[in-house]
């Protein structure tokens, strides 16, 4: 019995502990990070490491911080962006092997 409970627990993908959750893939993480954009940045990188992390175009990302800066009279979503662009992480280098 404990054999097949082993085997289900390994081909599973969500973990048994913690109901409805998923369990984590081998990287340790199964969240998207986000890093500010070395390759497709405006400012700071912030929209294009966003538009990277959800693989969506980045002038959409761009049009709805637009948008939001005429909705909100432009101050909270210019201190949102810099708040992001000293949060978030610069991508580390890849590595080649």
């Amino acid at each position: 019995m404990t054999s097949c409970r082993v085997s289900f627990e390994k081909n599973c993908k969500y973990d048994s502990r913690l109901p409805g959750r998923r369990r984590r893939n081998g990287k340790g993480s199964s969240m998207k990070r986000i890093y500010l954009s070395e390759k497709d940045k405006r400012i700071f990188g912030v929209c294009g490491g966003i538009a990277e992390a959800y693989d969506i175009d980045p002038t959409i990302i761009r049009l709805a911080a637009v948008f939001l800066c005429v909705a909100t009279w432009i101050i909270p979503v210019v201190v949102t962006y810099l708040v992001g662009w000293l949060v978030i992480p610069k991508k580390p280098p890849e590595r080649q092997d």
